[in-house]
């Protein structure tokens, strides 16, 4: 996951700085010019007089990288008191980031628990407004109590967050990828290729530890999995002569 944005601003470089170091800070400003769409743009070289630097950047920010990366930016910045206004701000935008992207995952897993699977796979249908809205809510009450025992044994976000953009990539792919293309796909081979990607993306990143094994990350092989399933699913539901599944096509146009 990444993240476009620009910004624009100024750099004023402080304390002592002799004409020396300043050259070698001139390559740096250089190697972060624009590369097509990317990069930093600096109006003006730093001189012994004016050491302000106008800048303006365009960048595709890594989600996993910021994080990774997180705790050595904010223990190198609290050791200067004068950044400590800086800190503060900085932790508020990732943690705002971070919670804004957290509460809409858990209202998409809260809705579908229950449109998708409580009430689709056969539950109760009788259930009032307010008994749905209660049960949603607490759908959300136990992911965040999973997700708190969970950050309490210490593993580490980076770790925890490609897992689940792993999860969450893996095991649908072909369902939803495969699903809207491929003519006459059947509902089994949607619903068996997901739990076939995630359980191959899970296999692998125990296998791996996480990382590239034989040269091949766990969600590539979750996802080549969930591909494979998907057609062999259907190449034998085909020949039993299973009803296809309703084309989202179809329905659109109705």
């Amino acid at each position: 996951m990444a993240n476009d944005s620009m910004a624009s601003g100024t750099i004023h470089l402080k304390g002592r700085w002799i004409k020396g170091v300043l050259t070698d800070f001139y390559p740096v400003l250089e190697m972060w010019k624009f590369y097509g769409a990317y990069g930093l743009h600096a109006r003006q070289k730093p001189t012994l007089q004016n050491r302000t630097v106008e800048f303006t950047g365009y960048g595709r920010w890594s989600f996993s990288g910021t994080l990774s990366d997180f705790d050595s930016w904010t223990r190198s910045w609290l050791n200067s008191k004068e950044d400590a206004a800086v800190v503060g701000l900085i932790s508020a935008a990732i943690i705002c980031a971070t919670m804004s992207s957290a509460d809409s995952n858990l209202l998409c897993m809260s809705t579908m628990v229950m449109n998708d699977l409580y009430l689709g796979l056969g539950g109760k249908k009788d259930l009032s407004e307010k008994q749905i809205v209660f049960y949603t809510r607490l759908c959300n009450v136990l992911a965040a109590a999973v997700a708190i025992a969970i950050s309490m044994a210490g593993i580490s976000i980076v770790t925890m967050n490609t897992f689940a953009f792993g999860i969450r990539c893996a095991g649908p792919f072909a369902a939803y990828g495969l699903g809207l293309v491929v003519p006459k796909a059947t509902r089994h081979s949607g619903i068996i290729s997901l739990f076939a990607g995630t359980i191959g993306f899970c296999f692998w990143q125990w296998l791996s530890g996480g990382d590239f094994y034989l040269g091949i990350l766990p969600v590539v092989f979750g996802c080549a999995v969930s591909v494979v399933v998907f057609f062999l699913v259907n190449l034998v539901e085909w020949k039993m002569g299973v009803e296809a599944a309703p084309s989202a096509y179809e329905e659109a146009k109705q």
